[in-house]
């Protein structure tokens, strides 16, 4: 569910950019995340690993940029035009972020 939110955000983030950094605090907050923070962390260093491996969140990628951000970045499959299309196209699981 978490890689659900992280893909929506960085649509929206990376629409006119090619990376969007965030710390793991407020893409927590971003994602309505209820869990510790440590937990929050071990879920997306599990986000990161299998985007490594399998590019688990599509149109971007998701790696630890330090210890404590996540950089989100378009791997180019999607113009600035088209990644608006599909955040506007995207079912909304949260209220406005």
């Amino acid at each position: 569910m978490i890689a659900t939110f992280c893909y929506e955000l960085a649509c929206k983030h990376c629409g006119r950019q090619r990376e969007w950094r965030v710390s793991l605090e407020l893409l927590q907050k971003k994602c309505g995340a209820v869990s510790t923070p440590r937990e929050f962390r071990r879920l997306m260093s599990n986000i990161v690993r299998e985007d490594r491996l399998d590019s688990h969140i599509p149109d971007y990628s998701a790696e630890f940029d330090g210890e404590d951000l996540v950089l989100f970045r378009s791997r180019g499959t999607v113009n600035a035009g088209e990644q608006k299309e599909l955040f506007d196209n995207t079912v909304r699981l949260s209220g406005p972020v």
